[in-house]
């Protein structure tokens, strides 16, 4: 079984991921280190696009990935900002997976930096003189989340409001993954 989460950026979905392989020894991979490689480099204005956009020209490299995923391993779990709805639908028709996606449908900044593992950016950058690169990254984070709960709807996926009790909520998704 090949496990997903998404949902929209700076939400909480590698964190979940974290406890979800604490509970489930599994391999797991973050589509965010996939940015790098050169297909995705050549995607102009890639950062820029709508999440519709960029889980659309991810899909591909996406769909490549857990084909090979599938042949090599029985289980793994797989978080991303690209991951949606409608690709969920798509490869649950020749795999066998498991999916939910979690937002925030109101957010502040300092819940967003709370939130950060490892090299929590929206942090650095506000402590380095750039919050203006920040400023409405919690308006971003509501209005994408606001998009993926839509695509969840039309495409009858699990979906998480983590707004206002995320812990609660991030159990109960985690809780939906492990059963």
């Amino acid at each position: 079984m090949i496990y997903f989460i998404g949902g929209a950026p700076r939400t909480g979905k590698s964190l979940l991921s974290s406890e979800f392989i604490r509970v489930r020894t599994m391999p797991s991979l973050s589509t965010d280190f996939l940015y790098d490689i050169d297909q995705v480099r050549s995607f102009v204005g890639f950062d820029r696009l709508g999440i519709i956009e960029k889980g659309e020209l991810f899909y591909p490299i996406l769909k490549r990935l857990v084909g090979n995923i599938y042949r090599q391993s029985e289980h793994c779990i797989i978080d991303g900002d690209v991951i949606l709805p409608r690709h969920i639908s798509e490869l649950s028709k020749s795999y066998e997976v498991k999916a939910c996606f979690i937002g925030l449908s109101e957010t502040s900044l300092d819940d967003i930096t709370s939130f950060g593992r490892h090299f929590n950016w929206p942090k650095y950058k506000i402590d380095n003189g750039m919050a203006e690169e920040v400023n409405d990254l919690a308006q971003k984070t509501s209005d994408k989340s606001s998009i993926i709960q839509s695509e969840c709807k039309k495409y009858d996926q699990r979906y998480y409001n983590l707004y206002p009790n995320y812990d609660k909520m991030k159990k109960e998704a985690l809780e939906f993954l492990t059963s």
